[in-house]
């Protein structure tokens, strides 16, 4: 009987704290408004760089550990970048795929503020007078945002990121160019 229940009382705990914690998952999508800042300093540009911004696109899938923590996994494709150097061209794309930690602090039921910490896979493409170079490398990525809810199950936001740097070499493991990437994404959440 003893054993009986303390096996009911553990359930009854056990289903307790689950439901003190909220399960709401959600998935979101963003516009975003990437700035590309390419170093193209070895071949010809005499240590130049460029910023140029470029459109892209977010989506995300996240799920709340407690009402302030989440937890999110995201894609992002932060669109291309062109820019010659006299003779010398180079062209970027930046793609990355994070996992990271939201915390969350409300200001009051419909308004918040939260910051990102994580890490991120991210891959850059350049082609550097006309040969071409992928690197694949892990970058933390970290950023700030805010959110205001719209509905039980919508909510609205926008967050400033910053995805890395990435540097090319060439087969000396000479750096040739680099690309760092910082976007300014908004977008709408879905709740469930």
């Amino acid at each position: 009987m003893k054993k009986l229940t303390s096996a009911l009382l553990l359930t009854v705990l056990a289903a307790g704290a689950h439901a003190a914690q909220p399960a709401d998952e959600y998935i979101g999508i963003a516009g975003a408004i990437a700035r590309h800042k390419t170093d193209f300093g070895v071949l010809g540009g005499n240590g130049s760089n460029q910023e140029n911004t470029r459109a892209g696109i977010a989506i995300n899938a996240g799920y709340y550990l407690m009402p302030q923590l989440s937890l999110e996994l995201a894609y992002a494709d932060l669109g291309d970048s062109k820019r010659n150097y006299g003779a010398n061209k180079l062209k970027t794309n930046f793609r990355s795929v994070s996992f990271s930690a939201l915390g969350h602090l409300p200001v009051n039921d419909a308004f918040g503020v939260y910051g990102r910490l994580g890490a991120s896979q991210v891959r850059a493409r350049a082609t550097v007078n006309g040969e071409s170079a992928t690197q694949h490398d892990y970058r933390p990525v970290f950023g700030f945002g805010v959110e205001s809810t719209l509905s039980s199950d919508w909510r609205v936001f926008a967050e400033l990121t910053h995805y890395g740097k990435v540097d090319f070499e060439d087969a000396y493991g000479n750096k040739e160019a680099s690309v760092e990437v910082m976007a300014l994404q908004a977008g709408a959440s879905y709740h469930f």
